[in-house]
């Protein structure tokens, strides 16, 4: 009996230790790759299929802009030798937030991969081609917790099945390298092969999202059309023929560099003598990428050189060039600024309408309703937000000159608004069913003030009843809406999740009529209140996470009853008058009969 007993209260141990463990990561991630045949190469899809929201390091994945790892297994059907990786491997530091991309449970991200630029293809054919590498994963717990001790990650391999894609050799690739220098200081000489390799980088990657972009496609490409405006086949195989022409110039190492130069401009050219390119002032505060970068000046001013482009200078600036492609296309695609915008490609703009390449994944900062955020962008920079349940989105600015965008995607490849006025406010329209993704982007370095609001008449708020416990669930980036009277405070309780309480005094609800917050509540805290003092409050409930709770607002505690010997007959009050009648006469009798006391006691001599 003994043993039968110690072996069932083993199993039980074991079982609870089973129940209790931990989940780890491993059990939670469940990403799948699938691949799908592209022009010359692959259509890589990564599908989240876990319950949780994971970031994935893009390095060395496909979800980089450029390959820089052996993860396909690229073999001929005739023979079984497998082709061999050209591209690049490098060494990294610690990556940024930048560098992850965030994929919610259930969604996927895509990527066109075009391996005949990283596979050496010996013969043009049918190859059997299959994903095998790894990604490095961190979940985004459920619980409170996570805003402290941060995320739990991973490195998870994943293989594919295979498919059967039709490859065309390409010429081996060569990397920028600068011909010479004149003029240049050490320093400069040493900042501007990185500053050739950023050209090369965003060049190439121009080259192949006009290369990849299916043919049905190509007349309704957001970003084409931006710079380019409207679609032709000739117009289009020309803005391809010079990314192609100026990045054998930059493999080929024949720019040479003229650093002297003080004028206040970024850099000039003198077509009849290739490729010799005078860098100015401008050039050198510029950043490396971005709008009017280094990386985009090298590519411009190699454009107008006969042997790549033989661009001329029709518009400056991302206004006037967007106002050219749509006004004169033919002008748009032999101006020098046009070539060199749509390679910058900021703000990104995606190439297809479909499915493409992801954009360069960003953080995004979370706006509350109603309340406006101070910050400040440098000049091509851009600034990153998002917002649930908004009506609008307004910004300010305050100095400088900001625009604002606003898109439907975190990938940011559909538009819904872009309000770049030339006054100080820049307004756009949203609906308040979804989540919206903003963009702050800096014309020229700038301080703004940046809210997203709701419309009085849009805010479907339930009313409370005092001392009564409403339990409800809000999403994570969501906000409910209550109102009440009389209230002394307002409490929340959470049983599962994160949320945070806000009090106005006005249905506005911005913060100039914000009356209490619990924003700044401890994150283990389940319990957040405000005290109101009575009138009509508004309150809003937002989901930090996905919640559960319990809402309550609580009357002014009744005052104590107090008993007085005034008032009306009857009662809890004639009872008191009474008492204190009955105690005068009982005193009154007392000392009279002490008196008569003392008196017969003299008599007898008791006392003097």
């Amino acid at each position: 009996m003994y043993k039968l007993l110690s072996q069932l209260s083993i199993w039980l141990i074991g079982v609870c230790l089973a129940v209790t463990a931990p989940v780890t990561l491993a059990q939670q991630t469940e990403l799948n790759v699938s691949l799908l045949p592209s022009d010359n190469g692959v259509l890589f899809v990564l599908r989240n299929d876990s319950k949780d929201t994971l970031s994935v390091l893009r390095w060395e994945t496909p979800l980089e802009s450029e390959l820089t790892q052996d993860v396909f297994d690229v073999a001929s059907n005739s023979y079984v030798n497998r082709a061999r990786y050209s591209g690049r491997l490098i060494k990294r530091g610690k990556p940024e937030p930048q560098d992850y991309i965030r994929i919610k449970a259930g969604e996927s991200v895509s990527a066109v991969v075009p391996l005949a630029e990283y596979y050496q293809i010996a013969d043009d054919g049918l190859y059997s081609v299959s994903f095998n590498g790894e990604f490095e994963v961190h979940a985004q717990a459920s619980n409170k917790s996570i805003r402290s001790t941060g995320t739990a990650s991973e490195v998870v391999s994943i293989s594919s099945r295979s498919v059967d894609v039709q490859l065309v050799s390409v010429p081996e690739r060569a990397f920028a390298r600068v011909g010479g220098y004149n003029s240049c200081s050490a320093d400069q000489q040493a900042q501007l092969p990185a500053d050739l390799n950023a050209s090369e980088v965003i060049t190439r990657d121009a080259r192949l999202a006009l290369t990849n972009l299916p043919v049905d496609e190509r007349a309704t490409s957001p970003r084409y059309l931006q710079w380019f405006g409207q679609y032709s086949a000739a117009r289009y195989s020309t803005v391809l023929d010079i990314y192609r022409k100026a990045e054998q110039v930059m493999a080929d190492g024949s720019i040479q560099f003229n650093c002297n130069c003080d004028d206040q401009v970024f850099a000039f050219v003198f077509p009849i003598d290739p490729f010799k390119v005078y860098l100015c002032n401008l050039y050198w505060s510029a950043p490396q990428n971005g709008t009017d970068s280094r990386a985009g000046t090298i590519l411009h001013e190699l454009s107008h050189f006969p042997e790549v482009g033989d661009t001329d200078d029709n518009a400056y600036g991302a206004v006037s060039v967007a106002s050219l492609a749509r006004t004169d296309p033919v002008k748009a695609v032999n101006n020098a600024d046009s070539i060199e915008y749509f390679a910058e490609n900021t703000p990104f703009r995606a190439i297809s309408n479909g499915v493409s390449t992801p954009a360069p994944t960003v953080q995004y900062s979370a706006l509350q309703l109603g309340s406006p955020v101070s910050q400040s962008v440098s000049e091509s920079d851009s600034v990153y937000y998002q917002v649930s349940g908004a009506d609008y989105v307004e910004l300010t600015t305050l100095d400088g000159d900001a625009d604002l965008y606003v898109y439907s995607s975190a990938a940011r490849d559909n538009e819904l608004c872009q309000s770049s006025t030339t006054g100080s406010t820049d307004r756009c329209e949203v609906s308040s069913a979804s989540t919206v993704y903003i963009a702050v982007v800096g014309y020229a370095s700038s301080r703004y003030r940046v809210v997203a609001g709701r419309n009085a008449t849009s805010i479907n708020s339930e009313v409370l009843v005092l001392g009564d416990a409403q339990t409800r669930s809000v999403a994570a980036n969501q906000s409910q809406y209550f109102t009440v009277t009389g209230a002394n405070s307002v409490e929340i309780t959470s049983s599962v999740g994160d949320v945070d309480l806000y009090i106005y005094s006005d249905e506005s609800r911005n913060d100039s009529v914000e009356i209490c917050s619990s924003r700044n509540n401890s994150d283990d805290s389940v319990v957040d209140s405000c005290e109101v003092g009575g009138g009509t409050v508004y309150v809003r409930v937002y989901g930090f996470t996905d919640t559960q709770y319990v809402i309550r607002a609580s009357a002014p505690a009744a005052d104590p009853v107090v008993q007085t010997e005034t008032g009306g007959s009857g009662g809890s009050s004639g009872g008191g008058k009474f008492s204190l009648w009955f105690a005068m006469v009982l005193s009154m009798l007392l000392m009279v009969r002490r008196r008569k006391l003392m008196l017969s006691l003299r008599e007898l001599g008791a006392v003097k």
